[in-house]
């Protein structure tokens, strides 16, 4: 019991608040007043840099509109934000508000997918389960039903704009996931996928697949033993989580946010990066698995 994790959780979400916001103040002086920011080389290409943030830049050098704060990428901001988005509402913290702001100028498919998916998982672990809850759930997905043809119009016009990230990320899944057989029998131990190898494709052809798909990533920097333990700690993550779920019924801090926002990260397998390579989870979550696991 040395360990608070509320404690824990509640200096991280005002960490997130100071960096958001302080990305947010780039933004605004980036497209509200016209500065510049200043151009940076990185090993994941150039970037536009404010004071405290990155934008990804444009050919013709202008900022992209997607908000990075000080993050590597949109949509990593957008996954580790679905959690303290969660933490705020619970808690019902007004300076949730700027992690909202700052959410969805991430225009992140998947973190909106994740978001959504959290508000449904809250929504029927809070409700005790009566005849009119299943009365209101069937006519809510029928009324869903009659809009579904819009809501995948919508759907198809977000991944459209993605251009072509979406379709590299769409590649590499499949790419990945047909020629593994091959790969762990060709080189079990891993291969070199660095960014610093530049004849990557074509040394290793087809059994490179990008590096969009999470659970492949970990094959190629270590090998079929790797990958098995992380699809371990992916699983065992995600069966916990429903166990507390399903379980504990009193509405409670531990038995909402902390396994519902490990749930919710299934749409961030298809990026380089999970909650699971992030320091977040060695300090939010795992720690909450050692604790509980021990009660």
């Amino acid at each position: 019991k040395i360990i608070d994790m509320y404690i824990v959780w509640n200096i991280t979400y005002y960490v997130m608040i100071v960096v958001v916001a302080l990305g947010l103040f780039d933004y605004l002086l980036i497209y509200v007043r016209g500065f510049s920011g200043k151009m940076i080389e990185t090993d994941y290409g150039v970037f536009l840099a404010g004071n405290f943030s990155l934008l990804h830049m444009l050919e013709d050098g202008l900022p992209h509109f997607r908000f990075y704060a000080s993050f590597a990428e949109p949509g990593n901001l957008a996954m580790c934000l679905i959690p303290f988005l969660g933490y705020g509402i619970y808690y019902k913290k007004p300076s949730s508000l700027i992690l909202l702001v700052g959410f969805f100028l991430t225009y992140s498919l998947g973190g909106i997918i994740s978001l959504i998916l959290y508000a449904f998982i809250t929504l029927f672990k809070k409700i005790k389960v009566k005849y009119s809850h299943v009365f209101f759930s069937i006519l809510f997905f029928s009324i869903l039903m009659l809009y579904m043809p819009n809501i995948f119009e919508t759907l198809e016009k977000s991944i459209s704009n993605k251009g072509s990230s979406f379709e590299v990320r769409q590649e590499s899944f499949k790419r990945g996931i047909r020629n593994y057989a091959d790969l762990a029998i060709a080189y079990p131990f891993g291969i070199d996928a660095t960014m610093e190898n530049k004849n990557i494709k074509k040394k290793y052809g087809n059994l490179f697949s990008g590096t969009n798909f999470i659970p492949i990533l970990y094959h190629y920097n270590g090998g079929f033993v790797a990958m098995i333990g992380y699809l371990i700690i992916l699983l065992s993550s995600f069966l916990y989580c429903l166990f507390i779920l399903i379980k504990k019924n009193n509405f409670h801090f531990y038995n909402q946010i902390v396994p519902i926002s490990i749930i919710t990260t299934i749409p961030f397998l298809l990026q380089r990066t999970t909650i699971f390579e992030t320091s977040l989870f060695a300090l939010l979550y795992y720690l909450f698995f050692l604790i509980h696991l021990n009660e």
